[in-house]
């Protein structure tokens, strides 16, 4: 079994959050969807020469096969499939800025601003226009591939006390910094350090997992999907039998709450 932290990520947050894994002693491999590092050069060469921490340039994440604890991540880069066996994962990913010069009429070079209908001729040396904070696009299509819930501007956290500050949905997978909210380096810096504690907790095979877990009921389970569609945890796995992958399991109680045969116990 892999003991290796993957990090998602193409900045400052993630190169941060491998240099903390590393420093513990715990081996790390950063996937960067881009072929450079957008980080200060010696934040860069701390990680790159660390025996610890495997940097992938240029990969992104295609599929990923979930158990607590471990995780078989599938890795493209220019369309050549690499298979990699984690114990956890780190999405570090940044956020994009968006300039809003169109929400005052403005375009490159212009000298004309629009106010309510009325042109107002400007003849500034320098325009300086705010931005808004989104999420990356790759960001949505981490959260699609690994089924993690995201809030409604598209980070990757729910508005859920229980997950403060760096956990999703899913146990053994992390959100930190731009990844999860808007939020200064200052933050994403005790992000990263908190992603590390999860981590190490984590592997020390004493995650905080509920003492009531679901059931199933084999003998009453009609494999009606109903469990697996609901658990926001992804916990329930279909198979041939029904079956609940206990570490994952949050005790939550929705699967025996809607189950129509009553088949789950908790």
């Amino acid at each position: 079994m892999s003991s290796k932290t993957l990090v998602l990520g193409n900045g400052p947050c993630a190169l941060q959050t491998a240099k903390l894994l590393a420093n513990q002693g715990l081996g790390v491999m950063v996937a960067n969807r881009e072929q450079s590092l957008a980080c200060p050069e010696e934040l860069v060469q701390a990680v790159s020469n660390n025996p610890a921490v495997e940097l992938l340039m240029g990969y992104r994440l295609e599929t990923l096969t979930r158990q607590v604890g471990q995780f078989e991540a599938c890795l493209v880069k220019s369309g050549a499939p690499e298979r990699r066996l984690v114990s956890s994962i780190v999405v570090a990913e940044e956020n994009n800025r968006v300039s809003n010069a169109a929400l005052y009429g403005l375009q490159s070079n212009a000298r004309t601003l629009e106010v309510n209908g009325v042109d107002y001729c400007l003849t500034p040396d320098l325009f300086v226009v705010d931005e808004t904070v989104i999420p990356s696009g790759y960001l949505s299509e981490l959260a699609r591939v690994m089924q993690l819930d995201t809030d409604q501007l598209g980070f990757v956290q729910t508005e859920n006390v229980h997950r403060l500050t760096v956990s999703t949905n899913c146990r053994g997978i992390f959100a930190v910094g731009p990844s999860r909210a808007v939020m200064s380096a200052a933050d994403a810096a005790v992000d990263a350090a908190n992603a590390v504690e999860a981590v190490i907790r984590l592997q020390s095979g004493a995650p905080d997992i509920p003492s009531y877990r679901a059931e199933i009921d084999t003998g009453q389970c009609i494999a009606c999907l109903t469990c697996f569609r609901l658990c926001p945890y992804k916990a329930v796995l279909r198979g041939h039998r029904m079956s609940v992958l206990t570490d994952a399991c949050e005790g939550c109680g929705i699967c025996a709450a809607e189950c129509p045969r009553g088949a789950i116990a908790m």
